[in-house]
């Protein structure tokens, strides 16, 4: 289990400071970092050369390179580093999209795998096309990214994230889910039929 809020948010405030309390905030967050890890690793195809651990100690050292990085509570240090890690796998995905392109390898059509849940996995390619569509719903939709990321790729229930996170209505937090799912859903659609114009 996590370290309480409390003690963990106490600890953001000394780690950038403080390797002792950095060494502490680690052993509070590891499992948690941990289950991110290996929910975003599922995604991934089986030989993937990263693993899990190296992941989770890459991201935290990460965290701490930022120039005065402010979290102001848990939730918002583990957002960034779920998109610390999402990023680490983007561009480890985007060095194996190039040399797939290299080898003469065209990239998996967007419309092969309609739905969300299908991304990723074993072509690189889609991995980097998902990453764009998720950025592009944080620039345009904040406030359904932020339920998005928690759901999504940091394994919080809806509940739980309307309940003990974002303090609101469960119908708002389910109701931010689905637009979220919309939105990526009409921009796979609309991508996909791009692809299709430009053949």
């Amino acid at each position: 289990m996590d370290g309480s809020a409390k003690e963990i948010t106490t600890l953001l405030g000394e780690a950038y400071r403080s390797k002792s309390a950095q060494g502490r905030l680690f052993r509070l967050i590891e499992s948690r970092f941990h289950s991110m890890a290996s929910r975003l690793m599922k995604r991934e195809r089986p030989d993937h050369t990263l693993q899990a651990t190296v992941l989770v100690d890459d991201a935290f050292q990460r965290l701490f390179e930022a120039e005065n990085p402010d979290w102001a509570n848990r939730e918002q240090f583990f957002c960034a580093a779920a998109k610390v890690m999402r990023r680490m796998l983007v561009d480890y995905a985007r060095g194996r999209a190039a040399q797939k392109r290299g080898s003469g390898a065209a990239p998996l059509a967007m419309d092969n795998q309609p739905e969300l849940e299908a991304r990723g996995g074993s072509d690189p390619q889609q991995l980097v096309e998902l990453n764009e569509l998720v950025e592009r719903l944080e620039q345009q939709h904040p406030e359904s990214f932020k339920v998005f990321n928690l759901h999504y790729f940091m394994g919080y229930e809806l509940k739980e994230i309307a309940e003990d996170i974002l303090d609101m209505p469960y119908t708002t937090v389910k109701r931010r889910w689905g637009m979220a799912k919309a939105f990526l859903h009409r921009e796979l659609v609309g991508e996909a039929g791009d692809s299709a114009a430009d053949q």
